[in-house]
């Protein structure tokens, strides 16, 4: 069974748009939403995001404004337990780094 994996990432006023190939499972979140990070201004900060559809995440920036530099996810020696996203064959959505 393959694990989702980010694709693409789209950088807008706001925050960043992450496409995910699912390999045809739903997309979904399990507790609260984390894991992601935006980069702003040079630093890496945490960021919320949000499914939309079944195929991508937007990440908001904190300020609601900023256009971000970069997104990742569970960019983490130890990430387990902020694993979030998950395809309908439960396998979770592969740690990712994009960058301007």
């Amino acid at each position: 069974m393959p694990t989702p994996r980010a694709v693409s990432a789209e950088y807008r006023a706001g925050g960043a748009a992450v496409g995910i190939n699912s390999f045809g499972g739903k997309l979904e979140g399990r507790g609260e939403p984390r894991g992601f990070e935006l980069k702003i201004g040079g630093k890496w900060v945490a960021a919320k995001p949000e499914l939309k559809g079944g195929s991508s995440v937007w990440i908001a920036s904190p300020d609601g404004k900023s256009v971000p530099e970069g997104v990742r996810y569970l960019w983490k020696p130890w990430a387990k337990p902020d694993v979030w996203i998950y395809n309908s064959q439960n396998a979770p959505l592969f740690p990712f780094k994009f960058e301007k």
